[in-house]
């Protein structure tokens, strides 16, 4: 099973980040990006890669456990970026803010990794950045396509101010397709349970 650790986004922020997606694509460097399906947008806590499935029961404990310890999560959405950067653009994201409980995003994220490191995942080797994947850029352009690209993300349309609660989390499976990934929830447990 491929799977990974996230929150769900609401209808609200879906439909927010869809009309910015609608925006940035009549843009000449939105041809370039293979745009992700929104009604699977989410933030990803932890990717778990392939693993096998009598491991489920031990990461449904874990999430438990880090869930019941963890508070409801008021996040927004803010402005639009990409990875490693907007020059070399490979991932197009619009971050989150988690205002004043950024701390309590952090935690929680943390608290998942050390459990899950114990489990035997990796640890993640990059810093932690809450975002939400909007699109990838398509391989082998040439820098004029590239540099379209960067030109879409220097004035990107405005992030609609959509806040929302996040309540649980949720371990997902990716089945990798040529349309496209389906995610399905393996289990979800909710946040501050105990």
């Amino acid at each position: 099973m491929r799977l990974f650790v996230s929150i769900d986004l609401p209808a609200a922020a879906r439909l927010a980040l869809d009309t910015m997606v609608q925006s940035l694509r009549q843009h000449p460097g939105g041809r370039h990006v293979r745009w992700a399906n929104l009604e699977q947008a989410h933030l990803t806590l932890k990717f778990l890669g392939d693993t096998p499935e009598s491991t489920v029961p031990a990461l449904e404990r874990a999430l438990e456990a880090v869930g019941g310890g963890g508070t409801l999560l008021t996040m927004t959405l803010t402005g639009v970026g990409a990875f490693p950067n907007r020059r070399r653009p490979r991932v197009i994201w619009a971050g989150l803010d988690a205002g004043g409980t950024a701390s309590d995003l952090a935690r929680l994220h943390a608290a998942l990794e050390h459990d899950l490191v114990h489990l035997g995942f990796e640890a993640d080797q990059r810093p932690f950045s809450p975002h939400i994947t909007l699109g990838r850029v398509r391989q082998g352009l040439r820098p004029a396509e590239v540099a379209q690209v960067g030109g879409m993300l220097a004035n990107p349309p405005p992030v609609p101010s959509v806040a929302f609660e996040a309540s649980s989390l949720r371990l997902m499976e990716s089945d990798l397709r040529p349309e496209g990934p389906i995610h399905c929830v393996v289990c979800e447990v909710p946040l501050g349970a105990r």
